[in-house]
């Protein structure tokens, strides 16, 4: 644990600079002191002022208070994964330093904190455990320093939260609630995404290589330019999903053997997902539901459809597992003369 008193003749950390990184005066009070929520913004406001000893009271209590949190983390933490806990206030000279990290929360224990709006952009989240109920609706974390990695989110509610080119390597959002929340161009390698609740997700170009989201409801999730390799769906709903496109990046610097070899999508519903131009090479399709859904030049080379249902989908184009070009559904798009 760092000391978080500043020397003699050093100017602590200002108020006003440090409860900006909770979304206001109200979001790190709830934060820190969550039996004291109901007091509403106007109490907080308040706080504001209060006369300059007050506010450097309340300052050291909010410390202390915090600090607290990450001992009683590392003292519940097996010893195995005990991590280093911080809480760093960088002076006001460093603040206009964009790729600098503000804050370090790794290791602490925030379960069940509301960060609802909250500015967590640059903030160090690496292991701390924010699952169960945590609740971080519309919190931004858009920026590339947001480094999430191993960040527990099991069972959070993170509705419209943006995860944005966040890294969120071995992240766990197991049962978690994800409607609405961006995760364009994010990293989210071998992160675990079961059972997770996640209707009009986007995950545009999102490298997904080896996440599991077997059984995750993804409905009319938006999914085009994702890389899927080793990545598991099965069992997951993707009902109108857009996965045109996915892994097209890859394909181009990796060899096309294994550009989506594994990607388990059996028992996964894609009914009328829009999977135009698809990299599914040697894909797991095996009794999913495709149904009404445009695979027209996808790539279906070497994968199983046995027992997939195909009514309706349009397959123009596509090449089939046997390495066949398919013209089922072309004549969809030939008009009368």
């Amino acid at each position: 644990m760092k000391n978080l008193s500043h020397k003699k003749g050093e100017k602590a950390a200002s108020l006003p600079s440090i409860l900006p990184l909770f979304g206001g005066v109200s979001g790190g009070f709830r934060l820190m002191f969550p039996s004291l929520e109901g007091l509403g913004v106007g109490f907080a406001f308040c706080l504001l002022a209060l006369a300059s000893p007050v506010k450097a009271q309340f300052q050291e209590n909010f410390q202390q208070e915090f600090q607290q949190q990450c001992q009683n983390a590392s003292y519940n933490r097996s010893a195995s994964s005990t991590q280093t806990t911080s809480y760093d206030y960088l002076r006001a000279a460093a603040y206009d330093l964009p790729e600098k990290t503000r804050v370090s929360f790794a290791g602490c224990y925030l379960r069940a904190a509301n960060l609802k709006g909250a500015n967590l952009s640059g903030v160090d989240f690496t292991g701390v455990d924010l699952g169960p109920v945590t609740t971080v609706q519309r919190a931004d974390v858009t920026q590339r320093v947001s480094d999430l990695s191993e960040v527990n989110f099991s069972d959070a509610k993170l509705d419209y939260v943006s995860f944005a080119q966040a890294i969120l390597n071995n992240a766990n959002f197991t049962q978690a609630r994800l409607y609405s929340a961006d995760m364009s161009n994010a990293q989210l390698r071998n992160a675990k995404l079961d059972n997770s609740f996640a209707p009009y997700l986007t995950l545009y170009n999102a490298d997904l290589t080896g996440a599991t989201l077997t059984s995750a409801e993804l409905t009319s999730a938006r999914m085009t330019g994702a890389r899927l390799i080793n990545t598991n769906l099965s069992g997951a709903k993707l009902v109108g999903a857009d996965l045109r496109n996915i892994n097209q990046s890859i394909n181009r610097n990796l060899n096309a053997e294994v550009s989506a070899s594994n990607t388990n999508l059996r028992g996964a519903d894609l009914s009328r997902a829009q999977l135009r131009g698809a990299n599914l090479r040697g894909a797991n399709l095996s009794s999913a539901n495709l149904s009404g859904a445009d695979l027209r030049e996808a790539d279906l080379t070497g994968a199983s459809l046995n027992g997939a249902s195909v009514s309706g989908a349009n397959f123009c184009r596509a090449t089939m597992p046997n390495g066949t070009i398919s013209q089922r559904g072309c004549e969809q798009l030939t008009l009368p003369i």
